[in-house]
């Protein structure tokens, strides 16, 4: 399950027979990606026949990753790459993971774990302080393919959103909004993404706190410099419920009934201006205007998507049959 063996290095045997077999590293990482999704099909197979051995063997693997510091190989900055030991060994671990319980529970098998070492797992990795986002992003993988024990340990929860959002707003030393690296930012949109993924599948359990999660998310959403706008995008997925919509979608319903998006969508030149297509790149980005401008029709959209893939026709005909005169309208 590990990524290693590409043509370029030699962290593996293995490295030396890809040589043979593949010209680049991109035909590498094509390859790779089959293979492990194969594999982790075998994992799920197996899980089913017999979900306590193959726990028993994601357990193992990853309290031994939990046991180790943070090794980043030769890197001078001290910071994991996608060759380091220990990002390799998290990535691996980690999808080892999600490929065992991402079936352990549907399993008609007997010899199931027992509960409590998935909560006790859940709890080791919530224990787990990552300071390296690629590291940070195979722990927050961990914690989601765990979530389903957390019906188990309820009293959880507020641990797990803590370490969550801890994710959401990570950094690190001299970034800011506009420089952070691509590995901070997949990691924080990788935290929101659990966010929506813990309220969309676990509503009993978010529902008793929801106003706390509601509060927090408006509070790091009012700093300008925090959160861009995917991430805000993407929580407020989490967030839509009724007695909010309005709330939320006031942002979205300024922007597009303001002056700038009319005369924007007036016309195909227009757009094409607005949007900054007839005309050269600007860097750095963040002095880019007409990528602000992207960003405020992908916000606009992503969010009015995201209301409707949570709406349902009503029940009521009556209901009902107004809505149709006001789509007819």
């Amino acid at each position: 399950m590990k990524q290693v063996g590409f043509p370029s290095q030699n962290n593996s045997p293995s490295c030396d027979y890809s040589r043979l077999e593949f010209d680049c590293d991109e035909e590498f990482n094509v390859f790779f990606a089959k293979y492990r999704s194969e594999w982790s099909n075998v994992l799920r197979l197996s899980t089913i026949l017999n979900p306590g051995v193959a726990f028993q063997f994601a357990n193992q693997w990853l309290q031994s990753v939990l046991s180790k510091g943070i090794d980043s190989g030769n890197d001078a900055a001290n910071h994991c790459t996608l060759s380091s030991p220990s990002f390799l060994e998290w990535d691996a671990a980690s999808c080892f993971l999600e490929s065992v319980l991402s079936r352990l529970f549907v399993s008609k098998a007997e010899n199931k774990p027992e509960l409590h070492l998935g909560v006790d797992l859940l709890h080791s990795v919530l224990n787990f302080e990552a300071n390296d986002p690629l590291v940070l992003s195979s722990l927050l993988s961990c914690i989601s393919a765990l979530f389903p024990y957390l019906s188990q340990t309820p009293q959880t929860l507020p641990v797990v959103l803590k370490k969550i959002f801890s994710a959401v707003t990570f950094s690190q030393d001299g970034q800011t909004k506009a420089t952070r690296s691509r590995a901070v930012k997949n990691v924080r949109q990788h935290a929101c993404s659990i966010v929506v993924k813990i309220s969309k599948q676990y509503t009993d359990l978010i529902f008793p706190v929801f106003d706390q999660l509601y509060t927090h998310i408006r509070e790091i959403g009012r700093d300008s410099e925090q959160l861009s706008q995917m991430e805000k995008c993407i929580l407020m997925e989490a967030l839509i419920l009724s007695a909010f919509i309005d709330e939320m979608l006031k942002p979205v319903k300024d922007l597009w009934i303001s002056q700038d998006f009319k005369e924007a969508f007036w016309s195909t030149e227009k757009f094409m201006s607005y949007i900054g297509v007839d005309r050269a790149p600007v860097e750095p980005s963040s002095a880019d205007t007409c990528g602000i401008n992207r960003s405020h029709i992908s916000c606009c959209i992503n969010t009015i998507l995201a209301v409707m893939k949570r709406s349902k026709w009503p029940d009521n005909p009556q209901c009902s049959s107004g809505l149709k005169k006001w789509l007819k309208y």
